[in-house]
């Protein structure tokens, strides 16, 4: 015989702490016998009236559409005029004639700052012109755009090598198939002369 309920009332649902079950939407329904209600909400409360409760609301939960409310983001911040001057500033320092020094880039500028990169491009922007390639990034990213054109033409040439070489592979086991057949038909010349 199973233990018997243990049923407490709660935030709005039964629990039974034997079976582990709620009347949560969802949840294990109550599996224990004899139910013994410590906490009922109301006196007239039973353990089949609870798991028709619980049926009801599965029901209602299954059936039910949920609607999510809209939640609005905050604005993005705004820039104030300090902003603009450390950002100024810090442009000033690390912003040679028509292109950042190196290792700078926005967003190394904005990392530097804690500020957001939309706001050190806006000032760079009006004050010192386009961003202007790093000369390590672009250098940088030119030896990889190479490196890409190179791989791809190492990846098609071995593509087309391991097909010369299955075609190739499958010649001479073509090849060795003839040869096999002709030696089983000197041998059996071989037998034929030697009777």
């Amino acid at each position: 015989m199973s233990k018997p309920c243990r049923i407490s009332y709660g935030a709005g649902f039964y629990a039974c702490s034997t079976c582990k079950a709620s009347d949560y939407p969802g949840d294990r329904p109550f599996a224990c016998a004899e139910p013994d209600f410590s906490l009922p909400p109301s006196p007239s409360s039973n353990h089949k009236t609870d798991l028709k409760r619980t049926d009801r609301m599965a029901k209602k939960a299954a059936t039910a559409t949920v609607s999510t409310p809209m939640v609005k983001a905050d604005p993005p911040p705004v820039m104030k005029r300090d902003d603009r001057r450390i950002i100024a500033a810090k442009l000033d320092d690390v912003y040679s004639t028509d292109a950042y020094v190196e290792p700078w880039t926005d967003a190394a500028v904005a990392k530097d700052l804690g500020v957001p990169r939309a706001w050190v491009s806006e000032v760079r922007e009006a004050f010192f012109g386009p961003e202007g390639g790093n000369p390590l990034v672009v250098k940088i990213r030119e030896g990889m755009e190479a490196s890409e054109v190179r791989g791809a033409k190492l990846r098609s040439e071995l593509s087309h090598h391991f097909e010369q070489g299955r075609m190739l592979r499958n010649a001479l086991l073509d090849h060795q198939a003839k040869m096999d057949e002709l030696r089983a038909l000197h041998n059996q010349f071989l037998r034929e002369v030697k009777r």
